[in-house]
């Protein structure tokens, strides 16, 4: 994989925070995890950064207002940058596409899904859609993950094949690696 894929994230909850990690380390993405909104644009500044990922569930306003002074940014008119939310509502899609956002996730929202948005918005011949793999399978959506309980040798498997899994404080979330 080329040096084209590196992902600022912020997230905070650290089991989901983890779980993106992990899933975009496997499809051989450089991670840059910051606690706010102020540390994305913050790394948006030093890196050239191919996409950004932003909780503003508990942040509404910052969130948004990070998101476009990043967009304002150079290097950044047209890289993605998702914005998540708990719960979205019609005036926090508004907010997001005032701000520039790329999309606005709901969560709980799959790796697998995050890269179908990005893809969708990207241009065809954009050297970004390389860094973005199609999944051959699903990978397991961690807002019904976490809800499970899995002993240290749970035995899950599938298609055949053990998966790893996380450990985070309070779960354990099942990945499933996309290769």
């Amino acid at each position: 994989m080329s040096s084209v894929a590196l992902a600022i994230v912020s997230e905070p909850d650290p089991r989901v925070r983890q779980a993106l990690r992990v899933e975009l380390s496997h499809a051989d993405w450089t991670v840059l995890v910051a606690n706010d909104a102020d540390e994305v644009e913050y790394l948006a500044a030093k890196t050239a950064a191919q996409m950004i990922v932003l909780d503003v569930s508990t942040i509404k306003l910052r969130g948004y207002s990070a998101c476009a002074r990043i967009r304002r940014q150079t290097g950044y008119q047209t890289r993605p940058i998702i914005l998540t939310a708990a719960n979205v509502e019609t005036r926090d899609a508004a907010a997001a596409g005032t701000a520039g956002a790329t999309a606005l996730l709901a969560k709980p929202y799959s790796v697998s899904r995050l890269f179908q948005v990005v893809r969708s918005r990207l241009a065809v011949n954009d050297p970004l859609h390389a860094a973005l793999p199609i999944p051959s399978e699903q990978i397991v959506d961690w807002g019904t993950a976490l809800h499970w309980s899995f002993g240290a040798s749970s035995g899950l498997r599938h298609g055949g094949h053990p998966m790893p899994v996380v450990a985070g404080p309070s779960a354990r979330i099942p990945l499933k690696r996309v290769t």
